[in-house]
């Protein structure tokens, strides 16, 4: 578990996994440089319950943090989950996982699905989070081909979308992990994601079409924003185009991934830019506009003018000349 700031809810996570129909884990507590209460926090559980062990550092990130978890680990664990340190665990989730990883030696993981829950633990939009999980897919052609829930997820889907988040929803092996080097620490966004993607040339994920974890939702997330998230995509998406292990079909399946992918995001993008112009804030227009603009260059194969980007970057930071409106065009309170 990485842990940074995680004051509010990490007591409420390590609760949860204390609560596992399974008793025989361990857990590595990484405080990543927090400046709250999370470490004392930690100390005081670990103090109780000998399974829990915490290490401290100074702050690097997620991925970094996760790799340094993993080198704490016994030589026995073949096993690990990367529980977040504001999401929670079904008392069964542990159970569930490591049975049907048991039953399919052929797979490098198994995940299952979670639930919304907001920063007061309350579920919210019931069902929405496992459709998005649902919504596998593979490239056919120019065209995706949905999945049917509970099959398995290879190459050719995560490497499109990736299903196994939040991360406390899967257990992976050990050795596989290790052999794929762990978390990219270069990767502030999606380290998860790309790490599912290396992990899928080496054999399948199986599925568990059924909850084992609860997504807390707030907004101190990671990828709340969606214009990172769009940039980090796309970041991952080269990274894994670029790997020296693809075949010559890997490859072509990621370029008709990226080019449909964002031929669906580029509405959503075209929405943001909108909706940040309207309410006038122009930081946001221009960062939405960058990442509207690189889809675009991938959409049309055109390649953008410096120039070009600099015009729109001055254009969308200059002082406002009207006073900004919302979308049912009335003035902006405080503007």
């Amino acid at each position: 578990m990485a842990a940074y700031n995680a004051q509010r809810w990490i007591g409420e996570s390590l609760a949860t996994l204390q609560a596992q129909t399974v008793a025989a884990w361990d857990c590595v507590v990484v405080d990543d440089g927090s400046t709250d209460t999370t470490r004392s926090i930690v100390a005081d559980i670990a103090a109780t319950d000998p399974r829990i062990v915490l290490v401290a550092r100074q702050h690097v990130g997620v991925a970094a943090a996760r790799n340094h978890g993993l080198s704490h680990l016994g030589d026995s664990v073949g096993i690990v989950m990367f529980l977040d340190s504001d999401d929670l665990l079904l008392p069964d989730a542990l159970d569930t996982l490591t049975e049907h990883l048991a039953i399919r030696p052929d797979a490098v993981g198994v995940f299952g699905l979670a639930e919304y829950v907001n920063g007061d633990g309350d579920p919210v939009r019931p069902g929405l989070h496992p459709k998005l999980q649902r919504a596998r897919r593979r490239v056919r052609g120019l065209r995706f081909r949905p999945l049917l829930a509970g099959e398995d997820s290879t190459f050719g889907d995560i490497a499109v979308y990736g299903p196994i988040w939040p991360s406390a929803v899967g257990l992976h092996r050990r050795s596989v992990l290790d052999a794929v080097g762990g978390c990219d620490p270069e990767l502030r966004l999606l380290s998860d994601w790309d790490l599912y993607i290396r992990m899928s040339r080496r054999g399948p994920f199986a599925m568990v079409d059924r909850q084992v974890a609860w997504y807390r939702r707030h907004d101190a997330n990671l990828t709340k924003d969606p214009v990172d998230n769009a940039v980090g995509h796309a970041v991952v998406v080269q990274k894994a185009w670029l790997e020296a292990d693809n075949t010559p079909a890997q490859r072509r399946l990621i370029a008709r991934a990226l080019w449909l992918t964002r031929a669906a995001d580029t509405p959503m993008l075209t929405r943001t830019v909108l909706g940040a112009i309207r309410r006038g804030d122009r930081r946001h227009a221009w960062r939405a506009t960058k990442a509207l603009m690189g889809h675009a260059s991938t959409l049309t194969l055109i390649k953008l003018r410096r120039a070009t980007l600099r015009t729109i970057q001055r254009t969308l930071e200059a002082p406002p000349t009207t006073t900004p409106t919302n979308s049912r065009g009335r003035a902006e309170a405080g503007s």
